[in-house]
């Protein structure tokens, strides 16, 4: 099928989720994805499969971000697997430290195979995050170019 918005049309594949596709559409066009705060949590997931699909970095990490905020007893284990499926290295964190606050954080973490964060995990935790950010700024620059290659959004006739 197709998705059209104003004087573009899109292909768009079946196997694609329509509202995470709209939610790619609008980070495309607008460089936000506010609808990930509001939407529902299978679709986010969709979002964030669909920015791992197209190399969408920032989209992901706004994924999860939306992702993680929402972490529950019910959605840990789900929000994990997928995580780990995506190499969504700060949803699992955001997880990670879920389960740590957690009443019984021994058997959550045990449940969810998570490894407790030592001291020092957290100290390179954040170095990585520090040198993360130029690399961040260099993968923005990479999504626009991406996503104004003329293949990708073809005028319609």
């Amino acid at each position: 099928g197709y998705h059209r918005n104003g004087n573009h049309v899109i292909p768009m594949t079946d196997d694609v989720d329509r509202a995470a596709f709209e939610t790619c559409i609008e980070f495309m066009y607008t460089g936000e994805a506010a609808s990930l705060l509001t939407m529902p949590l299978e679709d986010a997931a969709e979002v964030l499969l669909l920015a791992d699909r197209y190399v969408m970095r920032r989209l992901q990490r706004q994924c999860e971000h939306a992702i993680g905020r929402r972490i529950t007893p019910e959605t840990a284990a789900g929000s994990l697997h997928l995580a780990r499926a995506v190499n969504a290295t700060d949803l699992e964190r955001f997880i990670t430290i879920w389960a740590e606050g957690q009443p019984d954080s021994a058997v959550v973490m045990k449940t969810l195979g998570l490894t407790p964060r030592t001291t020092e995990t957290v100290a390179s935790t954040a170095a990585e995050r520090f040198q993360e950010r130029g690399r961040r700024d260099a993968e923005g620059l990479a999504d626009a170019a991406f996503l104004s290659t003329p293949w990708l959004v073809k005028k319609r006739t």
